[in-house]
């Protein structure tokens, strides 16, 4: 199960995703996609999309199309880092 944290700093937020093996990658971005990616999760939740956008980030699939980099064991961004 995928594992989602949105922490909100004025107009940016930082969405970090933990899969079920204990991987972690994450994303700053604009506001707009705290309620864009709530959408896709409610929609793909309900409907049992498993291979929609959080299917394919539980699966690593979309690190690199994404940009995102590999949490630190403390649960901060590392930089550079590579992505899972």
């Amino acid at each position: 199960m995928l594992n989602l944290k949105f922490t909100k700093s004025g107009s940016e937020c930082l969405i970090a995703y933990t899969r079920a093996d204990g991987s972690a990658t994450w994303d700053k971005t604009h506001n707009f996609f705290v309620e864009h990616d709530l959408t896709h999760l409610a929609v793909e939740s309900i409907f049992g999309f498993n291979s929609a956008f959080f299917g394919l980030i539980e699966a690593a699939e979309l690190s690199k199309a994404l940009k995102t980099r590999a949490l630190t064991t403390t649960g901060t961004p590392s930089s550079p880092s590579k992505p899972i």
